[in-house]
């Protein structure tokens, strides 16, 4: 036995010529990033598994879907749901491999004319109407200082994950606990707590996950100020496209003709469900935007198909998916912000590109939609 001291492991290493293992890094970081690393995998062979998978074990899946729901005692949204989606999906992916086979045959490839795609964020009428149906500004996408290292998927992700755990918490506990009634008075707009319990929920919610984000990431953030500016300035577009689409649904409700036409909606034959779903599609053309057309339908209509589904024994849950699915169908018109910035990104044009997009944006959702809007109708609220 020697008792003389261990010499250092990088001695070791050198006199041998061999260099051992790195230290693997431990504690929260290393788990949350393995966590993450195993997100992404498996997010990408899901999409590699639905992109291979024979309908036979699509069936079997939302089978086991359904019976999933039943044990959580919501089967109904489930089944909704599966049978949409599977029309949408079998839809577009019969077009889409027939426009390949098409192509294929007339021996087209991605083409050469790279030079045809144009710059999104500097092109100002893909900045006019992506606005309209999207959140953020491209124009602002370069703006601000990115920083060379980015978070980790979990590090990402956690703040949307406070936004939605401080929401259910002020939602669930904090604000059914405090004493409100001061805002029965004047001062106060004379309203309640429940009309204003949401709009608190959410803005707690994100102020929350903001000063999240920043604290973790602080150091990623070589320039705070002009960040948060560039964010700022991005969000000025899209606020306001949202407040006019709001303000015009409430200027429309409140001349005298609406009333005429919501009687000739509230009237066409088929039922709740199917003026309903006209009413949101007319609208969702209109602005461009599923949530635009969603919102002023909701916000003008919203009252007199609560009473309608009241009156005829209509499940509300199903009104608002026959809602949400119609008001992406015809959004996808020519002019719709999404078609515009989608197309010019990618160097085409309406002509060459726009019937694909019809047919699996529209046509498909058209299709779903009758689906539901029949089972609904055989069925009532299933």
């Amino acid at each position: 036995m020697t008792t003389d001291p261990p010499s250092p492991r990088t001695d070791d290493s050198a006199s041998s010529g061999k260099s051992g293992p790195a230290p693997r890094p431990s504690g929260v970081k290393q788990d949350l990033r393995e966590i993450g690393a195993g997100i992404v995998r498996m997010w990408w062979r899901f999409f590699d598994w639905l992109a291979v998978v024979s309908w036979k074990k699509l069936l079997l899946v939302s089978l086991l879907a359904l019976i999933v729901g039943g044990i959580l005692k919501q089967p109904h949204p489930v089944f909704l749901l599966i049978i949409a989606s599977i029309i949408m999906l079998g839809f577009g992916l019969w077009w889409l491999a027939r426009a390949e086979a098409s192509a294929r045959k007339k021996g087209e490839g991605y083409g050469t004319d790279a030079d045809l795609a144009v710059d999104a964020p500097e092109n100002q009428i893909v900045r006019e109407r992506a606005t309209t149906s999207g959140t953020f500004d491209p124009a602002e996408v370069r703006r601000g200082h990115q920083s060379d290292a980015a978070p980790s998927i979990a590090l990402a992700a956690f703040p949307l994950a406070i936004v939605v755990g401080v929401n259910l918490l002020m939602s669930l506990f904090v604000l059914p606990r405090l004493d409100a009634s001061y805002l029965a008075d004047l001062a106060w707009g004379s309203t309640s707590l429940s009309a204003v319990a949401g709009v608190w929920a959410v803005v707690t919610a994100l102020a929350t996950a903001i000063v999240t984000l920043i604290a973790i990431n602080y150091r990623r953030l070589p320039a705070l100020r002009a960040s948060m500016d560039a964010g700022a300035n991005a969000s000025a577009l899209p606020v306001l496209t949202v407040a006019s689409l709001v303000g015009f649904g409430a200027v429309v409700a409140a001349l005298p003709a609406f009333a005429t036409v919501r009687d000739w909606v509230l009237s066409i034959d088929g039922g709740p469900l199917v003026s309903l779903a006209v009413a949101t599609n007319v609208l969702a053309s209109l602005t461009g935007s599923a949530s635009g057309g969603l919102t002023i339908a909701l916000d003008a209509l919203g009252d007199a198909y609560m009473r309608l589904a009241a009156a005829q024994g209509i499940d509300p849950a199903l009104m608002h998916r026959v809602a949400v699915i119609s008001a992406g169908t015809l959004d996808s018109l020519p002019h719709n912000g999404a078609v515009v910035t989608l197309l010019a990104v990618c160097g085409s044009t309406h002509r060459e590109s726009y019937l694909d997009i019809v047919m699996v944006a529209i046509v498909g959702a058209l299709l779903g939609l009758v689906a539901v809007i029949g089972l609904g109708t055989a069925f009532g609220s299933f």
